[in-house]
């Protein structure tokens, strides 16, 4: 998704916010379907297998939402990802080409474009940057300002993540694991200063002396919610990547998801003058 798209979709969800009359957080987004006659339905707690689903009878619209994984924030994103769906222009046409109910899978690592798209309308309709912006700015760089983000905004810790590194003042990316194998891995606010390096493809490992790769070999830490850190070279994480770079790494395990979530930022001294100077006028800062 270019950037160009991006800002469409982000002003799309904030037309939308305005048009409901929400200007303060945490926003609902059921709320939100009911101000437009959609209706919304809980899945019994026993059906898993998806987290979504929109469907179409003629001219009325429903959204039903798992609630299998018993989490709130989970819920809403699968809610706000459906009205994505919704909202988008040449969305309705996409999903609904086969029939009339749409089912939407979670865990952010659909390679299909238009999923992306409707996860990316969630994140700036659960999280607009101009209610978050400051929010983010007052915590904490890292892990600390994701969870104040995830706690504001009711959204999942990795919905949260992946705003941040967006909204946040510091360059950062974002992986999940699940069993020690990476799920997805987010790094485009980081290629820029470790050599354009490629992300960490699907189904392979982190770096074997990673506090990820740590985490992720005890099965008790990750449905703990535990925590981990470590500092490691980028070249460690990414083939390709600058020498002598070194990235914070902080992990937390997912409890029942499963999965563990790491945010890389960048150390302080890793970039030159140029880099910084640059930085600063994108509104970037490094810790």
């Amino acid at each position: 998704m270019d950037s160009y798209r991006r800002q469409q979709i982000e002003a799309k969800a904030k037309a939308l916010l305005t048009e409901v009359g929400i200007d303060e957080l945490p926003v609902d987004p059921i709320a939100v379907a009911k101000a437009l006659d959609i209706q919304v339905h809980a899945k019994a707690s026993d059906a898993s297998g998806a987290s979504g689903w929109l469907i179409r009878q003629g001219s009325d619209f429903a959204i039903v939402y798992a609630t299998h994984v018993d989490n709130l924030g989970f819920q809403n994103f699968s809610v706000a990802h459906e009205l994505g769906h919704y909202c988008l222009d040449g969305h309705p046409e996409h999903v609904f080409r086969l029939g009339n109910e749409h089912i939407s899978r979670g865990a952010f690592s659909s390679s299909d474009p238009v999923e992306r798209e409707a996860d990316y309308f969630a994140a700036c309709l659960l999280m607009p940057r101009h209610l978050c912006s400051s929010l983010v700015a007052k915590a904490k760089d890292g892990m600390a300002a994701v969870l104040s983000l995830a706690n504001a905004c009711n959204t999942s810790l990795v919905a949260a993540a992946i705003r941040y590194t967006e909204i946040g003042h510091v360059a950062s990316g974002v992986v999940q694991c699940l069993n020690g194998r990476v799920e997805f891995c987010a790094i485009h606010p980081l290629q820029a200063h470790v050599g354009w390096a490629r992300p960490l493809p699907r189904n392979s490992k982190p770096p074997t002396h990673s506090a990820t790769a740590r985490l992720s070999a005890d099965v008790l830490s990750v449905r703990g919610a535990q925590e981990d850190s470590e500092s490691l070279e980028a070249s460690e994480w990414f083939s390709g990547a600058k020498s002598g770079i070194y990235l914070n790494e902080e992990v937390i395990g997912l409890g029942r998801f499963g999965r563990t979530l790491t945010l890389l930022t960048i150390e302080d001294g890793c970039l030159d003058e140029d880099e910084e100077e640059t930085q600063e006028r994108h509104g970037l800062r490094f810790r």
